[in-house]
């Protein structure tokens, strides 16, 4: 374990005074009126959460993560560091809204994690496919001031190792990950399946078929194919195509359910085998918990319920191993054996996103049960869990409230306030559980709570900033200069533009003398996330970010029934030329232009007019560009109407 020194001397310790720290929060310092009391080290000048006194007073700093500063005045702790305890597992909450931070702040803990050298096992399992930038400092001029004016460095992380699924292997860029994973069949369950396929395990009769079809090949069976008996030998490490020869040829199923039962269940199974995450061995648990090492799952290209079946079988195999080697383990002290075995999977960390995904308050995932079990019985064999949402109301109750360490972000819908407000470990202060002052938090800020007997309220700190690379596989482009509106599409295709250097950002004004101006200009650089898959499963990319990041932020709740969606894709398109053509378009059916906002580094062009709003989201892929086209409204008259102006503008942007 690191010394106190040694953990710091990277993580800066110098001291600030007040006009220095005022310039570090961005002058967001609240006034608080309420007393703060925290397990403090005034010698570090830090506040460690989720440690007792008596561990502090043995352990000092060793063993923890840096997380950020207290921005809080008038309470003592102005500016002190905050730090998490790593020694003993716990379960942490991270919440917020699209935009707020709440990823970039469980990439703060993983971080941590990664340089902490205590021999933890860390997996995070990447619904975005962003994590693996973690092993590249960071390349950006603005995030190295602020790492600067924060007494810190840009570092990348050698010990990330990021997993794909086995079977997109042949679609993957050489370099863009470093092992593959997969599952084996046989560690499924019934119930597993059934979660998976989204049926009901207790009552739809193809959960009863599932049951019988895994005894049967466990156990052996007679199987009759043209009129042949032949017997089947047990087999504990079958794959579908094992299932599915049951399914087709064990007399008993054929005479014990109806044909449309077997033949749902047949078509599911031949489904999944092309999820491309199954293969007759899978990856074993210790390939992916190791001493020292961060393990990236990236599961982008999943649909929600695969991934959540990732995750389901992930926490039991985790949970089951560490309770099994913690017995161990206690064995041996009590019969005073020397501890220099090889036990296995070390204390593990598992980092999710999405969780509101995986573990929600309505209905069940093949990833729930599994999860709150983790939740409820991790501590003891040490399973630790970072938990992420944007909807803490949409996250199921009985993991939220084994929490003991919650931090905030901005959160704007009422029902995640309350979420909030019913789970915080600790005592929250009127001024810090007012609605409006949670939807005021700035980006980087969060409400941060600890269930310690030290620590008697909230408060609200500043997440340091990354030191390793924050981004997707994304590439940069441009929106480039236009002419007047009196030019025509296909000459617009056809002339070559010349790029200008870009300074500052200058946005289209409409006004009556429009035809009389010879040439109106955006600028503005955005950034396209690029993958090297198929375009089926980018396009299936873009759906669930559109469903999971984008609507929220975009479109008003009232609004998200209207919302209509189209698909474009173009082969090697020039993306500048696509950027130029949208302008041009919106600009002839007078659209306010709204700029550009990014979410996850990945920008939405917006444009509204009246009660309508239009949203522009892109990927590319090593062949084509994928196009989606949001329209929403207020009202359903104006319904017809957004899909005339959809009309148009894919007509439009056909010509290119």
């Amino acid at each position: 374990m690191s010394s106190d020194n040694e953990y710091f001397d990277d993580k800066q310790k110098a001291d600030f005074n007040e006009e220095q720290l005022d310039d570090l929060f961005d002058y967001f310092t609240p006034l608080m009126e309420e007393p703060l009391s925290l397990n403090m080290d005034e010698k570090e000048n830090s506040v460690i959460l989720g440690r007792s006194i008596n561990q502090q007073d043995k352990l000092g700093l060793a063993g923890t993560l840096f997380i950020g500063r207290i921005c809080e005045k008038n309470t003592g702790y102005y500016g002190l560091k905050i730090l998490i305890d790593a020694i003993n597992p716990h379960k942490i909450f991270i919440s917020g809204k699209t935009g707020s931070g709440k990823s970039y702040t469980l990439g703060v803990i993983a971080e941590e994690l990664a340089d902490i050298n205590m021999n933890l096992g860390v997996i995070i399992v990447d619904p975005m496919g962003t994590y693996w930038s973690m092993k590249h400092e960071t390349k950006s001029e603005t995030d190295n001031k602020i790492l600067s004016k924060w007494g810190m460095t840009k570092k990348g992380f050698s010990n990330v190792k990021v997993f794909f699924p086995f079977q997109v292997r042949d679609s993957i860029v050489e370099g863009t990950y470093d092992d593959l994973f997969s599952v084996s069949p046989n560690e499924l369950t019934a119930e597993d399946w059934s979660n998976t396929f989204g049926i009901d395990y207790f009552k739809s009769p193809q959960s009863a078929l599932l049951s019988d079809i895994l005894n049967y090949v466990k156990r052996g069976y007679i199987s009759e194919k043209r009129g042949m008996k032949s017997r089947i030998p047990p087999n504990y490490n079958f794959t579908i195509d094992d299932m599915l020869n049951c399914l087709n040829y064990n007399a008993v199923i054929a005479e014990k359910y109806r044909g449309e039962t077997i033949r749902a269940l047949k078509m599911r199974l031949e489904s999944a085998k092309n999820w491309g995450i199954f293969s007759k061995e899978g990856t074993p648990l210790r390939n992916l918990s190791v001493p020292n090492q961060i393990s990236v799952v990236d599961v982008s290209y999943l649909p929600d319920h695969i991934r959540a079946l990732v995750v389901g079988l992930l926490a039991k195999k985790i949970l089951n191993e560490r309770t099994r080697i913690s017995r161990e383990q206690k064995i041996r002290e009590m019969r005073e054996q020397a501890d220099d075995a090889q036990y296995g999977i070390p204390i593990t960390w598992l980092m999710l996103d999405e969780a509101h995904i995986l573990v929600p308050s309505k209905g069940k995932t093949a990833a729930s049960d599994a999860l709150i079990e983790y939740a409820k019985r991790g501590r003891m064999p040490g399973c630790a869990l970072v938990l992420c949402t944007q909807q803490p109301g949409a996250t199921n109750d009985q993991i939220l409230s084994q929490i003991d360490i919650l931090i905030n972000h901005n959160l704007s819908f009422t029902s995640d306030i309350v979420a909030l407000k019913a789970r915080t470990p600790s005592k929250l202060p009127r001024k810090l559980s007012d609605e409006s002052f949670l939807r005021s938090l700035p980006v980087g800020f969060a409400i941060i709570a600890d269930q310690s007997t030290t620590t008697k309220r909230t408060f609200v700190g500043k997440i340091r900033p990354r030191r390793s690379e924050h981004a997707g596989r994304a590439v940069s482009t441009k929106l480039i200069p236009f002419k007047s509106e009196m030019q025509t599409f296909d000459e617009l295709s056809t002339e070559i533009i010349s790029e200008k250097e870009i300074t500052s950002k200058e946005y289209i004004t409409y006004d009556s003398d429009m035809d009389n101006k010879l040439e109106e200009k955006i600028y503005e650089n955005v950034v396209f996330p690029s993958f090297s898959i198929p375009n089926d499963v980018a396009e299936d990319y873009l759906n669930r970010f559109i469903q999971y990041q984008v609507i929220d932020l975009i479109f008003p709740k009232r609004e998200k029934k209207l919302l209509q969606m189209h698909t474009r894709i173009y082969n090697y398109v020039d993306v500048n030329l696509l950027l130029n053509k949208i302008v041009y378009a919106m600009k002839n059916i007078e659209f306010n232009y709204q700029g550009v906002t990014y979410i996850d580094n990945a920008p939405i062009i917006i444009y509204n007019k009246g009660g309508t709003i239009l949203a522009f989201i892109a990927c590319l892929t090593d062949a084509s560009t994928i196009l989606k086209i949001c329209t929403s409204v207020i009202e359903e008259e104006n319904k017809l109407n957004v899909e005339k102006i959809s009309n148009i503008i894919l007509g439009a942007l056909n010509k290119t």
